[in-house]
Formats: structure tokens, sequence, C-alpha cells
């Protein structure tokens, strides 16, 4: 969120305190991408709708989001599982271990 943006610095790109506030991020990019406002999101979510040449970013600068964590039911370890798990971070760019 924008608080946190600027707790790491980030630009002052014209947010304000007030406004639309969206908890679903495919509803704030099509807000933003109707020029409804300005977006704080993650660019592998935005990268469509960048591509499209709906939205542009209005800095270059970017901040490192908080650390993630996903859990898997020791019931859900298997092939299918572990296939969708390597798959994701394949597809965010992480390294992933399988679990032991």
């Amino acid at each position: 969120d924008w608080n946190y943006w600027r707790m790491q610095g980030g630009a002052d790109v014209g947010q304000r305190d007030s406004g639309l506030n969206f908890s679903d991020p495919g509803q704030l990019l099509d807000a933003a991408s109707q020029g409804l406002g300005i977006a704080l999101v993650a660019a592998l979510l935005a990268r469509r709708a960048s591509e499209a040449g709906l939205l542009a970013p209005m800095t270059p600068q970017t901040v490192r989001g908080p650390t993630w964590r996903w859990l898997v039911h020791r019931d859900s370890r298997n092939a299918l599982a572990a296939g969708f798990c390597a798959w994701l971070c394949e597809n965010l760019g992480v390294d992933w271990q399988p679990w032991r």
C-alpha cells in the first residue's frame, strides 16, 4: 500500500490518502486502466496492461514488496502441487526447493 511505498522511500507521484480503495488487484488494475487514478501494484500483475499500452509507470523507481509465504497442507504434498509450485516460482523468477 502507499504507506509501505512511502516507508521504503518511494517517490511522491501525487498519491492521496483518500479516494477509491480496492482489495482486489484485478479491480484496481481495471480502474487504473480506465483512467480512474493511479495504482500501486506488483509489476508482474501490471505486465499485461502495460504491454497493451493501458498503463505506464509514473516513475522508474520500484520498492521491494513484503516477504510473502505460502502454505501447503501436508496431505497436498504431491506431484501436482509440486508442479504448480515449480511453475509459479519459475514465472515469478524465484528459486524454489521442493519440500523434503
